[in-house]
């Protein structure tokens, strides 16, 4: 489920199994991290054309940009089935825990 008409900086192919990966971990309670998100997307478009545009991985902005474009998190997050802690919307560090809720 991705937004239409969304411009992606890595294939709509390989997000979905980004996202797939994401929904396999959160199936076996697997605590999915901002840092986790990021490194399976550094490790799917390793060997890619995709890779030469994260040359020191991938972008917070892409981080943001992906959640946005998969619905499912956000309405996770909306029913309260994840735990989202540390996101601001000023200037400083955030960081995201989609560790399913005790």
């Amino acid at each position: 489920p991705v937004k239409a008409g969304a411009k992606t900086f890595i294939s709509s192919l390989l997000e979905t199994k980004i996202h797939e990966e994401i929904k396999f971990m959160r199936k076996h309670d697997i605590t999915v991290t901002k840092p986790t998100i990021k490194a399976c997307a550094d490790s799917m478009i390793e060997g890619t054309a995709d890779a030469a545009k994260f040359k020191d991985g991938v972008t917070d902005h892409w981080y943001y940009a992906f959640l946005d474009r998969f619905d499912t998190e956000v309405a996770a997050l909306a029913a309260g089935e994840l735990v989202l802690a540390g996101l601001s919307g000023g200037g400083g560090a955030a960081a995201a825990s989609l560790a399913p809720a005790p």
